[in-house]
């Protein structure tokens, strides 16, 4: 059975800035609750991060959208917070994940339950995007 916290969604937690100018600007909506059956959660954007981790990212790094560039640099944020940047820089791919993966639910031993990825998964897709992995 598929997990329902992986069904797409017409909800979004994006939404353009209408009272200013720049239109490319996206604000919080606040991270909108998605309650489907067997599912409640707050994932949004490009890093599917939730609500409790976004206000944590807000603080942290003065955060003031939700903007792509702000979801990018919280997820670089969260990143070195579990001390896994410098393994993913070192090219310890699979190092870097079992650091990281409490923080992304379809991470290998993330243990959340919503359809993690195998380890030969993401390396692939990894090196796909350009990453190199040396151990």
């Amino acid at each position: 059975m598929a997990n329902p916290c992986l069904q797409p969604t017409s909800s979004t937690a994006l939404r353009p800035d209408h009272k200013s100018n720049r239109a490319a600007i996206f604000v919080l909506t606040p991270l909108s609750q998605q309650n489907r059956p067997g599912c409640v959660s707050t994932a949004a954007g490009k890093y599917q991060i939730n609500k409790p981790t976004w206000l944590r990212c807000q603080k942290a790094l003065g955060l003031r959208d939700f903007s792509p560039a702000s979801q990018d640099l919280a997820c670089a944020w969260l990143i070195e917070d579990k001390g896994a940047m410098p393994d993913l820089l070192a090219g310890r791919f699979g190092a870097a994940v079992t650091k990281i993966r409490k923080v992304w639910a379809s991470l290998p031993a993330a243990g959340y339950g919503q359809g993690e990825r195998s380890l030969a998964w993401l390396t692939a897709k990894f090196e796909q995007a350009g990453g190199v992995v040396t151990a």
